[in-house]
């Protein structure tokens, strides 16, 4: 059986590693992962794969942001289940608390949204939302949501538990996902490989 990278120059793509398909460690006639190569993209006897590429794998491709494919297992991890108990929100129970008052004021305030929908949020957002289990924004959040994807100035004051956290994480997540990774600044040093510097698309000052 030959295992070996095709080629370890510095800066290449991740290797692709091969087998002689007679069995072994990722061989057809079994183990882990079989019939293919280590990237992922096919798998096989064995009765797995390993997938190194696929669920999580986000691009930015032509001006837009092309979410990876969903990851059950780490959903569950994250958000678990609807009746999980160690996943259960704590504060006011919104949904019953709509008359709690709210003041706007400024120059033409938006209008509130009443839910978590698309516009103005990104589409990839609300179903991360959605599994968090959040189903109406909060008070402060109505009013957050339209002003800071409007590009205006915020200032909020509300209780502890009120949701502001979210109230400009939500829009700020938004407008990432819409507007893609920040440019390369002018003059930057090149790029090596496939490796390029990242830049800050937000930046929060202090913790809520």
């Amino acid at each position: 059986q030959n295992y070996g990278a095709r080629q370890s120059n510095w800066g290449n793509d991740v290797p692709t590693y091969q087998n002689n398909r007679r069995g072994g460690w990722g061989g057809r006639g079994g183990g882990y992962g079989g019939g293919g190569n280590f990237d992922g993209h096919s798998g096989g006897g064995g009765g797995g794969g390993y997938t190194a590429r696929g669920s999580g794998d986000g691009q930015w491709r032509d001006g837009k942001h092309i979410a990876g494919p969903a990851n059950p297992r780490v959903e569950r991890e994250l958000f678990g289940t609807p009746d999980d108990p160690s996943k259960q929100h704590t504060g006011i129970n919104f949904e019953k608390y709509d008359d709690i008052p709210v003041e706007a004021s400024g120059h033409d305030v938006p209008e509130p949204v009443h839910q978590f929908t698309t516009p103005p949020l990104d589409e990839h957002l609300c179903r991360n939302i959605e599994l968090a289990h959040y189903k109406v924004p909060t008070p402060v959040q109505k009013y957050s949501i339209p002003i800071v994807m409007g590009g205006r100035d915020l200032m909020a004051c509300a209780q502890t538990g009120s949701g502001k956290t979210g109230g400009f994480l939500f829009p700020i997540l938004s407008q990432a996902f819409i507007n893609g990774p920040s440019a390369v600044p002018a003059g930057a040093a090149g790029q090596f490989g496939r490796q390029r510097k990242a830049y800050p698309t937000s930046l929060i000052l202090a913790p809520t």
